[in-house]
Order: C-alpha cells, then structure tokens, then sequence
C-alpha cells in the first residue's frame, strides 16, 4: 500500500518563510551575544587599567607594571593614556614623575602607548596654551618634562615647547617655562648647554615683571644638583635592552662605513676611504642646523655656531634651504632670518649665488604656498635684497 504525501505549494513557502526567520533570529542572537561579551571584556579592561593607574606610586611601580602587562594594552592603549592623564591632573605635582615612570617602562615594550600619550599632552598643552588656562598648562608641560627626562619624548620637543612658550613672553608663559626647565634642565643641558642663553635674553630685553624676573634669574643660578633628573626608585628602565630591539639608526651608513674601516683594519685589509654624501649625512646636517638656530639667542650666535660646523663646498644650498624653511614657519616675519642670510653672504659669494637659486624656485613654486608663507617669503627677500652689500642688484 502506498502512501503519498503531497503540500501545496503554498504550504511548503511557509515552512520555507518560518526555517528562514528562525535562522535569522538565531545568527541575530548570537551576534547580540559576541557584542554583549566585547562590551563586558571592554569594561573590565577599563577598570583594571583605571584601578591599576589610581593605585600607583613610587613604591608599587614595579608590581603595577606586571599587572599592567598581563592586560590587553594593545586594546586597551586608549584607556591607559586617558586614565595617566586624568590622574595626574588630579594627583599632586609630586606623582607626575611616578605616571612618567609608568609610561616609559611600558613604552619599552608598547612604542604605540608612548606615541598617542604624547599626541594627546601636544592637544592638552595647545588647549591651555591658547586658552591661557594656565592649571592645565603646567600640567600638560609637567608631564612632558618627566617624559623627556625618562626618553619617551626628544629633546627637540623640548627645545620647541620653550620656543613656543617663549616667542612672545609674559608673566604665565615664563612662570610655565620656568617650571618645565625646573624638571627637565638636567636632561637638556647633558644634549644642548646652550638651552639657559633663551632666558638670558629675555632677561637683558628687561620687559618682565619683578616675579617673572626672580624666577628666571633663580633658574638662571641653579645647577640642578638637588633636582636630578630621574629619582632613583623610577629609575626602571636598563638602557642596555634598547640594543635588543630594531631602532631605526638616523645615521646608519655612517656608522656601518665606520664599521667597516674598522674591520679592514682588524683583519689586515687594505683601507680604502670612500666619500659618500648620501641623504642620512643630509637629513643629520639639516637636524643640525634647525637646532642650532632654533636653540640660539641672536643671528651673530647662529651664525658664530654654523662656521663651527665647516659646511663642505656644494652643501651651502642645504643651510639657506634650512633658513628659509624657519623662517617660513614662524606666525610672522622675523628680521632675525633676514639679517642671518645677510651675514652668510657677506661671508661668502657661494651663498648669494644659493639664495638667488632658491628665488627662482620660489617664485615658480609661488602657487603652492600658503597666503602667510608667501607674505613671509616676500618679506624675507626684499628686506634681504635691500641690504646692497650682501645681494647684487641682479636679482
């Protein structure tokens, strides 16, 4: 006997409709699952890492660092950096080096942390900046004075924020100028002495009031024997572990030319000395040079410093380039520049022969620059030209 079953055909799209709707809710449920464990596993990394950070000091750094390290810092770098800047603002001056300390141990390991920290203190510090809210001033450049001390951020970065801080002076920008050099001058004065001659000047200017003077007169007096740049019991870091680890090398065919004239002469092989001036001994001339002119007090200190250097014959191109870039990145036009190309050319003719070469490139390239930089650039070279000792009338 045999049986048959047959649905209609309307049938069969409804059990085809109700299969369907019912895989869909059950892929919808278990997606609202997986979002639901994320979003638990995110709030448990925010208060490890808040708990971890709010219980820090001098004593415990070690420990905390450990626990730190057994939490999802990759993930969780946001948080880390949001949770050191809210506690340091809230903490007393004296545990800033203590966060610094805790960002530099995992910044060995976690370069990425070091980096958004750094981006975030640059936005906090531009916020108080041009707001003139002072309390988060100081503790924007506190925090990156202990970073600087523990080598999380340069000395450039330094060097730049006083310059920042100090373009225009007034009593709150030399009071926070002041503060930064007071924790970070044992650090700048091992990498550039010269960092004291900016405060010098203002000092001769003679344009401060009587408690910006005694602050900067009493920092001029000071030489940081008392103040050492990192304490003892944060001092974690072994700066032998950085040679374990790829650090791209700034002057490495420098150094690898270095090497090998060096393995010549261990092995008894015949020393043959190449010049090669490629583009890392460019790019260390130009870091040179930026720095030397950033750092100095006048144009005759500038100038007095560069000589010092013996730029090679064929690199006089790369130094006016280096003047024109700085000036063009002030706010304004600063007879500074003007009068230190004046001086290189009345040095030398090799350098009026640079300088009208780069007017003509900026006068092609003149489309490109911004309303500001092309009013710089104007103003750099008429007052420039006007000086008939150093520029001839050719140009």
């Amino acid at each position: 006997m045999e049986i048959s079953f047959t649905f209609s055909h309307t049938k069969l799209q409804k059990y085809l409709r109700f299969y369907a709707n019912e895989s869909l809710n059950y892929k919808k449920i278990e997606k609202d699952t997986t979002i639901d464990i994320e979003r638990e596993s995110w709030d448990e990394l925010q208060r490890r890492i808040n708990s971890l950070v709010n219980k820090v000091n001098a004593n415990n750094l070690n420990h905390v660092v450990l626990e730190l390290f057994e939490v999802n810092l990759i993930r969780g770098r946001g948080l880390l950096c949001r949770s050191c800047l809210k506690s340091q603002i809230a903490s007393p001056p004296q545990f800033t080096d203590v966060f610094a300390a805790l960002v530099a141990v995992v910044n060995s390991k976690f370069p990425s942390v070091g980096d958004l920290l750094l981006k975030r203190l640059f936005l906090q510090f531009r916020w108080g900046y041009f707001r003139n809210d002072k309390p988060l001033l100081l503790a924007a450049v506190s925090f990156l004075a202990h970073l600087v001390d523990q080598r999380v951020a340069g000395e450039t970065v330094a060097l730049e924020l006083l310059h920042t801080l100090l373009g225009e002076p007034s009593g709150d920008t030399v009071e926070v100028a002041v503060a930064f050099v007071t924790v970070c001058g044992a650090t700048l004065l091992e990498v550039s002495p010269t960092v004291f001659d900016i405060f010098r000047g203002i000092l001769q200017e003679g344009d401060l009031d009587y408690t910006s003077k005694c602050l900067v007169e009493s920092l001029v007096r000071c030489n940081f024997e008392s103040h050492k740049a990192i304490r003892p019991e944060l001092d974690l870091l072994d700066e032998q572990t950085s040679l374990d680890v790829f650090k791209p090398d700034p002057e490495f065919h420098q150094n690898e030319r270095k090497y090998e004239q060096l393995k010549r002469k261990i092995l008894g092989e015949e020393d043959t000395e190449e010049e090669d001036h490629t583009e890392t001994d460019l790019v260390s001339l130009r870091r040179t040079i930026y720095q030397t002119i950033m750092s100095s007090l006048n144009f005759e200190e500038v100038v007095h410093k560069l000589l010092q250097i013996r730029i090679k014959p064929g690199q006089e191109m790369e130094l006016c380039v280096m003047i024109l870039e700085c000036c063009t990145e002030e706010r304004t036009y600063r007879s500074f520049y003007g009068q230190l190309a004046q001086r290189f050319c009345l040095k030398s003719k090799a350098y009026i022969e640079c300088f009208k070469n780069l007017f003509v490139q900026q006068y092609v390239t003149l489309h490109r620059l911004e309303t500001n930089k092309l009013r710089i650039v104007a103003m750099f070279y008429v007052l420039t030209y006007l000086c008939e000792d150093s520029f001839s009338r050719t140009l």
